[in-house]
């Protein structure tokens, strides 16, 4: 179904959105690294990076087209550049 901001909204993933938005993602003592948001929802989203196969557990999605700073979860792995990630309440850095 067409959204109006020229995204897609699919059904059955709790109304998630194709956005192909930039981002950046930061992990506590490393650099931050540039993302591709590919999915977005309320509860998460479905990112690509270069660096993402060594992320693991916390990281921060920051999405200023949006204007969205969340703290994540990494919950699973779609390739070796793709993760899927939950939102969690914001910690402070």
């Amino acid at each position: 179904m067409p959204m109006k901001n020229g995204g897609e909204r699919r059904g059955g993933k709790k109304g998630r959105e194709k956005v192909f938005l930039r981002g950046t993602l930061e992990m506590p003592g490393r650099q931050p690294v540039e993302c591709i948001v590919i999915d977005l929802s309320e509860t998460g989203a479905r990112i690509a990076s270069a660096e993402a196969e060594g992320m693991h557990g916390r990281v921060r999605l920051s999405v200023p087209a949006r204007n969205v700073l969340k703290d994540c979860l990494i919950v699973h792995r779609d390739t070796d550049d793709t993760i899927g990630v939950t939102f969690v309440p914001l910690e402070r850095h």
